[in-house]
């Protein structure tokens, strides 16, 4: 037990005690973000998330991580296996698609040991390329990945459309 913390996989029943983790994500991506697009609410999105989660465990292809530290959660991280990508030479990709760690529990390496448990466990399932989706102003998500290896490739830019008329 590293650090007096320890990770293991997450199984099913697990998934709905993760909400209030999840929440802290929510809460750091919207005090964070710099991009001017309207969100849906934690209390809209938890409910799709964790039928995502389920449906991807279900398939065999979601590979789910929690740490545990003093009979608490201290963070988790859960990745998807996703189809070969079409513009990339290599098999499946695996997308780590949510690593959260509790913010008075950040910088003890948490958050890294669950990023390279979840490469192993994205490889064992097939994956032959990472993919991470970093929030425009997480810049300490962006250092940690980066710090992984894990650098930049595709920039996605998104903006809302305005109705004709409308101004800019």
């Amino acid at each position: 037990m590293a650090g007096g913390w320890e990770i293991r996989e997450g199984t099913r029943d697990d998934l709905p005690r993760m909400e209030r983790l999840w929440r802290f994500l929510y809460a750091h991506h919207s005090e964070v973000t710099t991009a001017a697009l309207p969100f849906v609410t934690a209390d809209e999105l938890w409910p799709e998330r964790l039928r995502e989660f389920r449906q991807s465990m279900d398939d065999g292809a979601g590979a789910f991580l929690i740490a545990e530290g003093g009979g608490e959660d201290l963070g988790f991280a859960f990745s998807t296996m996703r189809p070969a990508s079409p513009i990339f030479s290599g098999g499946a990709i695996g997308e780590l698609e949510v690593l959260v760690v509790l913010p008075e529990r950040r910088g003890q390496g948490i958050g890294e040991a669950l990023v390279r448990r979840s490469q192993v466990a994205l490889r064992e399932m097939g994956a032959t390329t990472l993919k991470v989706v970093v929030l425009a102003g997480n810049d300490a998500a962006l250092r940690l990945y980066r710090r992984l290896g894990i650098e930049p490739a595709l920039i996605e830019l998104l903006a809302p459309l305005k109705a004709p008329g409308e101004s800019a």
